[in-house]
């Protein structure tokens, strides 16, 4: 089974790490709703936006708050996303393509919920390490590959 993206607020478990590092973003006019829980990426513009395996696209964390753009230029409204390295996140996977034998594989971004290995991504937006197979469904996340952030 597929795991869809989502589009309402998820309060996604989390371990391994107390100390958050949070950085806020501009959004692209076209985001729409990134909602709490979603990995948010940078398009190629720079803004931030829904997750997707989309070309251009680069990871840069989870969206720690539900934001609708509401502005007439990119960047009018900004996102606050959790960067931290090395956290656990709790997310969905497809079915079939992660077992408990492929911990240690390098997960990619499928869409704003869910991640996947390399042979089902498309353009390869490395996320992060599966640290955890729990079920079919579901596994716990390493978050190892955030894009560098430019200096403020």
């Amino acid at each position: 089974m597929a795991v869809a993206a989502i589009t309402t607020a998820v309060n996604r478990a989390s371990r391994g790490i107390t100390q958050s590092h949070i950085e806020s973003f501009g959004m692209d006019t076209g985001a729409g709703t990134i909602p709490k829980g979603a990995f948010v990426c940078l398009d190629a513009s720079g803004y931030a936006v829904n997750g997707a395996d989309t070309t251009a696209y680069v990871f840069v964390g989870i969206a720690i708050e539900t934001k609708t753009f509401a502005g007439s230029a990119d960047g009018d409204t900004e996102i606050l996303v959790d960067c931290t390295v090395g956290k656990w996140w709790k997310f969905g996977h497809n079915t079939g393509d992660l077992d408990a034998t492929t911990v240690g594989t390098v997960l990619y971004l499928e869409n704003n919920n869910a991640v996947d290995d390399a042979t089902a991504a498309t353009h390869d937006i490395r996320v992060g390490t599966l640290a955890r197979y729990i079920d079919a469904d579901e596994c716990w996340l390493r978050v190892d590959f955030v894009a560098p952030l430019a200096a403020a």
